[in-house]
């Protein structure tokens, strides 16, 4: 008889529910569920638990927060809970909770090539660090590297590290977003609320009206090649893609990959490989060098998070924490 844990992937607009087989890690049972629909956390699992009917006594949830002292107090969502406070009212035998990206990096070995579009690059250099990084409803990043033969995962909050314009030709754009926002930091360009921001400043710093205020109504015109500022937003957001990816290559001299996850980067890659990706991922001045021969990958498998979620529950919890 097959034994289910339940794995979940809670980003700040979808959570992702899954049955994860304890025995060889297949993943099915997939529902995404919106966020807004649930007060907590507990009500949208229970609602899945439900659909699913199985008794269900593990669990490990990947989450776009960071998690201190076992409490987790989502940015982008007002969902709110304690690890422990959770685990009972699930009447779960065991709960972990990790980092969205976290997960993404526990998946990164199982990956087929087929899941992976490149972005540059020569070949990985065996045994160095790889950086995790995308954009979603904000901006996940996580770093792993090899000790001893074990394979390791740095959760960060880097997304939320501050940026800005390294042109003067960027001034004018990031003017009227000093003006609209006041702490710019990664996310607030590489999300979806990021080219929303862009399009705004970008089209304010022409003296203009924004007409759009949705991230996929831009992203849609940019790719139908049927608005011009919404195609110079999208080419803008992907230069500052590129632009943070070089800048956490270099943090951790990950010459072994870069992997840009997320809902966004798949669903724009015929745009993002003739946009100025690579030019801003490699604009780094006298390092430029180092940058030119590093990959980049862009993930495309749908659910990375929920694949990393159940390695972690069946490989590393165990080594962990003996469950």
């Amino acid at each position: 008889m097959i034994q289910y844990a339940l794995v979940a992937d809670i980003g700040g607009t979808n959570a992702r529910f899954a049955l994860c087989d304890k025995q060889n890690g297949a993943i099915s049972h997939i529902d995404v569920l919106a966020g807004a629909d649930f007060a907590s956390f507990a009500d949208a699992t229970r609602h899945y638990l439900g659909s699913v009917s199985c008794k269900i006594k593990q669990a490990c949830i990947a989450i776009a927060a960071p998690i201190k002292d076992g409490y987790i107090n989502m940015p982008n969502t007002p969902w709110q809970f304690h690890v422990d406070e959770l685990k009972q009212e699930l009447a779960l035998d065991a709960l972990f909770v990790i980092n969205d990206f976290e997960a993404i990096s526990y998946a990164l070995p199982m990956l087929e090539p087929s899941d992976l579009v490149k972005l540059g690059g020569d070949k990985p250099l065996k045994g160095s660090p790889n950086v995790i990084y995308g954009p979603g409803t904000g901006l996940g990043v996580a770093y792993t590297t090899t000790v001893n033969d074990q394979y390791i995962v740095l959760p960060s909050e880097t997304g939320h590290a501050k940026t800005g314009p390294l042109h003067k030709d960027e001034l004018p754009v990031f003017t009227q977003l000093f003006k609209m926002i006041e702490d710019v930091e990664g996310q607030t360009l590489i999300s979806g609320q990021g080219i929303v921001n862009i399009y705004r400043a970008l089209i304010l710093s022409r003296n203009r009206t924004p007409v759009y205020d949705h991230p996929a109504k831009i992203t849609e015109l940019a790719l139908a090649g049927s608005c011009q500022d919404c195609i110079d937003t999208l080419d803008f957001f992907c230069c500052y893609l590129g632009r943070f990816g070089g800048d956490l290559a270099l943090s951790l001299n990950t010459w072994g990959g870069v992997y840009i996850a997320g809902g966004i980067a798949p669903k724009i890659i015929e745009f993002l490989k003739q946009s100025r990706f690579r030019q801003g991922f490699e604009d780094k001045g006298k390092q430029s060098d180092l940058l030119r021969p590093v990959p980049v990958y862009v993930i495309m498998h749908h659910n990375p998070g929920l694949l990393g979620a159940g390695f972690y529950l069946r490989e590393i919890a165990v080594q962990c924490c003996g469950n």
